[in-house]
């Protein structure tokens, strides 16, 4: 039976059709987002899967944009969460392992990029219980616009990718779907970040990348 993947791609799996976007458009917004608010060292939070295309292209966008404007880029910039087999722990309990490794680090981030929200709430919530308090100690930024990151408070800062091209590729691919040649089709969509209140500039202690504390006992 003819089938179309949209968005994600496994590596092992080359006789799909696949309809995906690049990651670079979206990072970028991300990055861009924090800069402006005075961030310098910026974390990348995620769960990471060998075989998925989307992570590959993630981590690069992320690097490379963290290059180019001459920002650090050191083993203190991403967590990546490898839980296989896949979806054994929930996105929020990912969230909470990527901020508790980042609050380890020698240099942790004063702002984060997290994929979606579900994830991001989680890393929020172990900031709580280390004694920071969130966006003030840390500035937190969606790669994806979904419910929670809107509703959540204070809303978190997140990047609105414009689908409808995507959507419309899927209308005028299906019906040329062939089981006997496979087609991948990857798009640039336009992206604009939703400016909400998560997004703050870094606490002036911070600002010169000293470790972050927990205000605790």
């Amino acid at each position: 039976i003819p089938h179309l993947v949209l968005w994600d791609s496994y590596e092992k799996s080359d006789n799909i059709n696949f309809i995906g976007a690049t990651s670079e458009n979206v990072m970028e917004q991300a990055v861009s987002a924090l800069v402006r608010a005075g961030h310098r060292r910026i974390g990348l939070g995620m769960s990471y899967y060998a075989n998925i295309r989307k992570a590959h292209s993630r981590i690069k966008a992320f690097g490379d944009i963290l290059q180019r404007l001459h920002l650090p880029f050191d083993e203190d910039s991403m967590v990546l969460i490898n839980d296989e087999p896949r979806l054994t722990r929930s996105s929020f309990e990912h969230g909470r392992q990527i901020m508790k490794q980042f609050l380890e680090k020698k240099h942790p981030p004063t702002a984060l990029i997290s994929p979606m929200g579900n994830m991001a709430a989680g890393s929020i919530s172990y900031l709580q219980e280390y004694g920071l308090s969130y966006p003030k100690d840390m500035s937190l930024v969606c790669l994806s616009d979904d419910d929670i990151s809107s509703i959540y408070y204070p809303p978190l800062c997140a990047v609105r990718s414009q689908k409808e091209k995507l959507f419309q590729l899927v209308h005028g691919f299906v019906g040329g779907i062939s089981s006997a040649e496979p087609q991948r089709i990857t798009c640039k969509l336009r992206s604009s970040v939703c400016r909400r209140s998560s997004c703050m500039p870094p606490a002036k202690e911070y600002r010169e990348g000293p470790v972050l504390s927990p205000r605790r006992a």
